[in-house]
């Protein structure tokens, strides 16, 4: 019964290898994440960019009157 074939549950090592295996698929998540986020905010700040200059546009029109 000493033999690990015997034992019932997990070896501290299996253990620690599927815990590491979990990390490393979660940062895989957190930087395709990062990436998106990344993204998103260049498009918030050109839009931003975009509004501002319409807002500007009009505001001059408006003033043309």
């Amino acid at each position: 019964m000493s033999c690990m074939k015997d034992r019932k549950g997990l070896s501290p090592m299996d253990i620690a290898a599927v815990l590491t295996k979990v990390v490393q698929e979660q940062q895989k998540t957190i930087e395709a994440q990062q990436k998106s986020i990344g993204l998103q905010q260049k498009t918030i700040n050109g839009q931003q960019a975009a509004l501002t200059k319409l807002e500007k546009k009009i505001a001059d029109l408006e003033k043309n009157k």
